[in-house]
């Protein structure tokens, strides 16, 4: 009897560590929309991901010429990079994100913004972290104008703006950060733990699986302003049986600071309220989503 369960235990424990190392088709999806000197700090640091197996897709909310421009720069030659862009009509984060999604050649969508910077292990760490049925959020350090205006391509290309130093000498409040900013270790998991929020989906530095997103249609396109549209997919995935996991200290990326005109606080409040319900309701699935934009 306890052998036929040690057996079973270890065939358990041989699978998880067997889809650890497999293989997998890995998509970063980008938002922007007119910030190509943000833009091309996220993708310099993509160009020095230790793990390089993965492709970009630029999913552009309606941006001239500077972006695509930006794009056939000889910096980003060795980056898979396909540029997804719709006209400008407003703010359609929701479906320019479903279009790309629909355009990605990946099982696995990683998500962030152009103005994140993402470590050099962030490939890693989301490709380590993957699991079946699930989606994940990361963390962020939110690094204000002052300090990264003065960062120069250098300091993204080694790594050094993620040395708690060396952003502590241009403000020292961001010294309070040097757990998220620690490489992963031994306090991780803990960290994690004492940190978890149930199915929130953070779109600066998220993943999910693409089999996944499309069983609940992707984003609502019915977010016309700024605010909640991916708590509501993250809230959707949840509903659908995916285990939303928050890995603030597992994967990590920077946020450039910058103003937001934007934001309308009403309509903010109106989407947040509007995805609570979803949630509560038990919704999965909106029509106003990837098959709308396929």
């Amino acid at each position: 009897m306890h052998f036929e369960y040690d057996l079973r235990l270890c065939s358990a424990f041989c699978l998880l560590r067997s889809f650890e190392s497999a293989p997998m088709d890995l998509a970063v999806l980008i938002t922007a929309y007119n910030n190509a000197p943000l833009l091309r700090r996220c993708l310099l640091a993509l160009t020095v991901q230790t793990d390089t197996r993965f492709q970009v897709v630029i999913a552009d909310d309606g941006s001239n010429d500077s972006v695509r421009m930006l794009l056939a720069a000889p910096d980003f030659r060795g980056l898979n990079i396909q540029h997804v862009w719709h006209e400008d009509r407003g703010f359609r984060r929701a479906a320019i994100l479903n279009r790309a999604i629909a355009a990605a050649a990946a099982d696995y969508i990683v998500m962030t913004d152009a103005d994140c910077v993402p470590r050099e292990d962030f490939i890693v760490q989301h490709r380590r972290i993957a699991r079946p049925s699930t989606f994940v959020s990361g963390g962020i350090v939110n690094i204000p104008i002052p300090v990264h205006q003065e960062f120069t391509e250098d300091d993204l290309l080694s790594g050094r703006v993620f040395d708690v130093e060396f952003l502590a000498a241009r403000d020292p409040m961001l010294r309070q950060q040097r757990r998220r900013l620690a490489k992963p270790g031994r306090w991780t998991g803990l960290l994690n733990l004492l940190t978890h929020r149930r199915a929130v989906l953070r779109g600066n530095n998220c993943a999910a699986w693409r089999s996944d997103l499309l069983a609940v249609n992707g984003f609502d396109e019915g977010f016309t302003n700024y605010g909640s549209e991916d708590r509501d997919l993250g809230q959707r995935l949840a509903n659908h049986g995916c285990r939303g996991r928050m890995l603030k200290y597992s994967v990590v990326a920077l946020h450039l600071d910058h103003k937001r005109p934007y934001i309308d606080p009403t309509a903010k409040r109106a989407n947040r309220e509007r995805s609570k319900q979803r949630y509560w309701s038990g919704q999965t699935w909106v029509e106003a989503g990837i098959k709308k934009a396929a």
